[in-house]
């Protein structure tokens, strides 16, 4: 649908309908697709058949690799550190920016290119927020931030998707409608992973209900996300804030990497996934 700068205008005038959607309404012959070619299995179903009860699945999304260093495919890390408001009223989450920017810098260093990864915000508000604080890591230059609404029509390997919305008035504002809460739950082909409050979605919105019980029976939803170390495969790290990412600072995981170099020597850095043939390793012993 049409996005407005002025929501009362659009609600007066009905200009949040496009003219695809006015031609269907005014019964003009038309064909729905009912096969998609995007999404993981894991991650349609979200929306079929909660908002689409006729998607199914090609059979080429059945063969999507996991998401590397990381347990679920899908995850949604619910939370309760509040919201803040500017001066033109766009909402923002300090603890949702400063948790996906690390989330984001773990998968570069997973090996994924900045183009394999979006990260969403729901409110403008948000993605200024982060365009700032992105400035701190030299590695997520590329990595692209946008919101919701300029990011209709488009996919991405991996989504990264800020919901924002967190307080003690119970409102999730445009979260609670179908359209939206459609396009940030199907834009990601391989991995989904979404900050932000079930329990206060789910006051708000029986789609949202629908889309928790999809993801509790997937094991999908948490206060913290798992991370595997893709070297040591036993070893999983919950993240839940900021803080947890530097358990996993170099992408694997808190043990010594401890691989035999060329020189004889292990190697001493913290357990690492990128470099692993040492090239720019420099051994201190000798």
């Amino acid at each position: 649908r049409p996005s407005t700068a002025d929501y009362t205008m659009e609600k007066k005038y009905y200009l949040g309908i496009s003219l695809f959607e006015r031609m269907v309404r005014n019964n003009i012959n038309c064909n729905v697709l009912t096969v998609q070619h995007r999404m993981r299995p894991e991650i349609a179903k979200l929306i079929a058949p909660n908002i689409y009860p006729h998607l199914q699945n090609h059979k080429s999304v059945h063969d999507f690799p996991p998401v590397r260093g990381i347990d679920r495919c899908l995850y949604f890390i619910t939370h309760k550190y509040p919201e803040e408001e500017s001066a033109d009223q766009s909402k923002s989450n300090v603890h949702e920016v400063r948790f996906l920017l690390r989330l984001a810098k773990y998968l570069l260093l997973n090996g994924y290119e900045p183009e394999d990864i979006t990260i969403i915000a729901a409110y403008s508000g948000q993605m200024f927020l982060m365009f700032r604080e992105r400035k701190k890591f030299e590695l997520l230059k590329d990595v692209r931030i946008t919101v919701l609404d300029n990011y209709q029509g488009e996919e991405s390997k991996i989504i990264l998707l800020s919901l924002v919305r967190n307080n003690g008035n119970k409102k999730i504002g445009f979260l609670s409608l179908e359209n939206r809460i459609c396009v940030a739950l199907s834009r990601a082909r391989e991995g989904l992973y979404i900050l932000g409050n079930m329990d206060l979605l789910c006051e708000n919105s029986r789609i949202w209900q629908k889309v928790r019980n999809v993801l509790e029976e997937q094991d999908s939803l948490g206060t913290s996300l798992p991370l595997r170390c893709q070297i040591h495969h036993h070893k999983v790290t919950a993240v839940a804030n900021q803080t947890d990412f530097q358990k996993v600072s170099e992408g694997g995981c808190d043990l010594i990497c401890g691989q035999i170099l060329a020189c004889g020597h292990q190697c001493k850095s913290c357990c690492h996934i990128l470099n692993r043939d040492h090239i720019k390793y420099l051994c201190q012993e000798e």
